[in-house]
């Protein structure tokens, strides 16, 4: 990780575009300039931006960085490194803290678990990024510990927070919805339109618009072709038009069938889909109290990872609510998991998914890389969905499921 704060890495940073984006706002520019011009203007043509489009985040992001504005990109990239292992460390603590049980007996052992868990390739991957996957989850550790305690508004407004940061988290409406939450969901969307308008504080409403009506979807469509997306519908664009993007260099695979208008409407059935069994399995399962609330946050977590169009292996850091529950549950379990089911999921939430595709565009360059073995780029896919499903299943033999 500290490599990638020395030159020339640092420049190539994704948190150069919020950066940018955060110049752009403070010097009068709109923030949704295309980042090449932005890049000349505020960095000069000796950095140029590898991203060819306007930024994708969202309006309301721009809040979060714009402080660093202010100071150089090199030493703002120090900074939010440093804000990212904070909200990485204050999560763990919330939950050590606020699930009560298996927690450490002193506040050392807990930080030396917490700076282990700093190994994990996702956290060190999102670091080296600069992206917002830990900020994310730290929000919703937020609305799982406020919703535990029946503080619905309080929970909507963190789960609203992340909505609007980066359209992270609303299958979990979805869910509240199911379980009747009017409340929850009522803030949920109250909060997410709310930190919308407060983009308008710094931002032209023009910018507002031309982001949900322009860049966002142009981004969906640039950046859901890559071969490194392991959302849905980086599974669906694999099979119906292969990998190959305009937007930013990755590895070709060819499609399974070429037939790219099937691409978004399979992607949003199969997601429909996937929602369905979790709510089925969930229903089925029977659990009481706060286990049905645990398992049910946690299951919907793992599919708000990949329902967006475009998800990185640098966003699972937010399965950290799924493993936590999991392993929870494993502690009071009289019939633990097959070693095969929790060992596959385990190597595929730490799968190093990018040196994988850095080999493969090595031996098969400048050919694509034929479909089926693209198809183990998607490993992290496979355990997001397998650790929804382990979920599922050992909440229903657990004995801490019982008389909760």
């Amino acid at each position: 990780m500290a490599a990638s704060l020395q030159e020339p890495l640092v420049w190539r940073k994704d948190f150069f575009q919020d950066w940018l984006q955060a110049k752009a706002v403070v010097s009068g520019v709109s923030a949704y300039t295309e980042l090449p011009k932005l890049a000349e203007q505020f960095a000069g043509p000796e950095r140029p931006s590898q991203f060819p489009t306007a930024t994708p985040h969202t309006p309301f992001s721009i809040l979060v960085v714009l402080p660093l504005a202010y100071v150089s990109f090199p030493t703002a990239t120090k900074i939010w490194m440093v804000i990212e292992g904070a909200a990485w460390l204050l999560a763990l603590w919330l939950l050590w803290n606020g699930l009560g049980d298996h927690k450490p007996r002193t506040f050392p052992s807990f930080l030396g678990f917490a700076l282990l868990s700093l190994a994990w390739f996702p956290v060190m991957w999102e670091m080296v990024m600069g992206q917002l996957a830990i900020l994310l989850n730290l929000l919703l550790v937020i609305a799982f510990l406020q919703w535990r305690q029946g503080r619905e508004v309080l929970g909507g407004m963190a789960l609203g927070a992340a909505i609007a940061l980066k359209l992270t988290g609303w299958p979990l409406v979805l869910w509240l919805a199911a379980e009747r939450r009017w409340k929850a969901v009522l803030a949920t969307a109250g909060s997410t339109i709310g930190f919308n308008l407060l983009a308008l504080t710094y931002l032209p409403w023009t910018d507002l618009l031309k982001y949900y009506r322009e860049v966002g979807p142009l981004a969906s469509q640039l950046y859901a072709w890559n071969a490194l997306n392991i959302s849905v519908f980086g599974l669906t664009g694999m099979m119906f038009r292969g990998c190959a993007t305009r937007a930013i260099q990755g590895l070709s695979v060819s499609p399974l069938v070429e037939a790219p208008a099937l691409v978004f409407p399979l992607g949003a059935l199969l997601l429909l889909a996937l929602c369905g069994l979790a709510w089925w399995g969930l229903s089925r399962a029977d659990l009481p109290g706060k286990c049905r609330y645990d398992v049910g946050f946690a299951v919907f977590t793992c599919l708000s990872i990949v329902s967006n169009p475009v998800a990185w292996a640098f966003s699972l850091p937010m399965a950290l609510i799924p493993v936590w529950v999991l392993w929870r549950l494993l502690a009071e379990a009289p019939d633990p998991l097959p070693w095969w089911g929790l060992g596959g999921v385990a190597v595929c939430l730490v799968f190093p998914q990018i040196f994988l595709e850095k080999i493969l565009g090595y031996v098969y360059d400048p050919a694509p890389v034929p479909f089926l073995i693209g198809l183990v780029l998607l490993i992290p896919l496979a355990g997001v969905i397998g650790l929804g499903m382990l979920l599922i299943r050992q909440a229903r033999l657990s004995q801490a499921c019982e008389g909760t």
